[in-house]
């Protein structure tokens, strides 16, 4: 017990350094304008219920009763930024779960409109937490502002969440606005334009756990794969999911793309699941010499990137040095399953 209690005290803190990080890292950028959108086809359910799920626990510690609700269809696929939409509804229901004790946040997603082939997402959240004051609110979605020096303390925090949030509904051309009242919680609203891509009802947590797991019963089961990252922990935990989905299937890591030349020289696999900045070698050299390296065996096999930073320039140079396809870190397991099930059968 006394063990599971220091662990978890020790992942809250590294959770909050790394929000504290993050935070940083998007101001600044966004500062100098270097911050862009990437959008892709994203299953806009599940981004909604995976944005929701995620702080579930720090709900759970608190007693607060922690709702979702869908009050009209949620549209399927849309095209958007999914890191971007994802990070908006995290900060603020992680801002409404920080200011409430022993009460509700509830977070409501509608469709506004639906013109053709655009759409309007409206995203509320609203807590029973301590609320905010009418001169405070003035000044709320202002860079490294609390509401005053006592929440500051209490609560700790930047005071960049609400700002980094506004900057990126606007990168959206969207709006964000909040009313609230001392004592009574508040409500934070986002409205965010989309682009269609296809109508369909909302897609459950269930059915996308159902979807993998069919998806797995079609691979075979006997895969070989290279996972070429720096990053221990980033071995260690892909080689376990692959194991776990795919019992059969053999594993091999390496540390860098010098290495896994030297790898592919001497056997064939099936999938290479290839980091892109690793020291020595990054994985674009490396794919480079893998595909024109005649004495290679791996000369045809899939090679898909893993990238924390899959933006345009790099997607180009990921294909242009043979890569099949690219995955950002950090990935989900369908994500993953389905790029295997895809170059599993080529």
């Amino acid at each position: 017990e006394e063990a599971e209690e220091l662990f978890t005290s020790l992942k809250t803190s590294s959770h909050h350094l790394v929000a504290v990080i993050g935070d940083i890292l998007d101001y600044s950028k966004i500062q100098e304008g270097k911050l862009q959108l990437v959008n892709a086809v994203i299953d806009l359910p599940e981004v909604l219920n995976n944005s929701f799920n995620m702080l579930k626990y720090n709900a759970k510690n608190k007693n607060i009763d922690y709702r979702l609700k869908f009050e009209t269809t949620i549209i399927q696929n849309i095209e958007s930024d999914k890191q971007r939409l994802q990070q908006i509804i995290v900060n603020l229901l992680n801002n409404a779960i920080k200011f409430t004790q022993d009460g509700i946040v509830e977070m409501r997603c509608s469709i506004l409109q639906v013109p053709e082939n655009s759409a309007r997402l409206r995203i509320e959240i609203q807590d029973t937490g301590i609320g905010i004051s009418e001169e405070s609110s003035k000044k709320l979605f202002e860079s490294y502002n609390q509401a005053d020096a006592y929440i500051s303390i209490k609560f700790g925090g930047t005071g960049l969440g609400l700002n980094i949030c506004k900057k990126l509904v606007q990168m959206f051309d969207g709006k964000i606005g909040c009313s609230s009242k001392v004592g009574s919680g508040s409500i934070f609203f986002v409205e965010i334009p989309l682009k269609i891509i296809e109508k369909s009802s909302l897609l459950s947590d269930e059915n996308v756990a159902k979807n993998s797991i069919d998806l797995i019963k079609k691979i075979n089961p006997t895969l070989s794969f290279l996972i070429v990252d720096d990053n221990q922990m980033n071995l260690t935990i892909t080689k376990k999911i692959l194991q776990k989905s795919l019992p059969e299937c053999l594993v091999d890591t390496c540390e860098d793309g010098l290495q896994s030349i030297s790898y592919t020289t001497k056997k064939k696999y099936d999938i290479i699941l290839m980091d892109l900045q690793m020291p020595v070698m990054n994985g674009i050299d490396a794919s480079i010499k893998i595909r024109n390296d005649k004495n290679n065996l791996n000369t045809n096999s899939a090679i898909i990137a893993f990238t924390a930073n899959a933006n345009e320039f790099d997607s180009k140079k990921c294909f242009e040095a043979g890569m099949n396809d690219i995955i950002t870190k950090p990935f989900e397991l369908k994500v993953l399953i389905e790029k295997i099930h895809t170059y599993s059968n080529q």
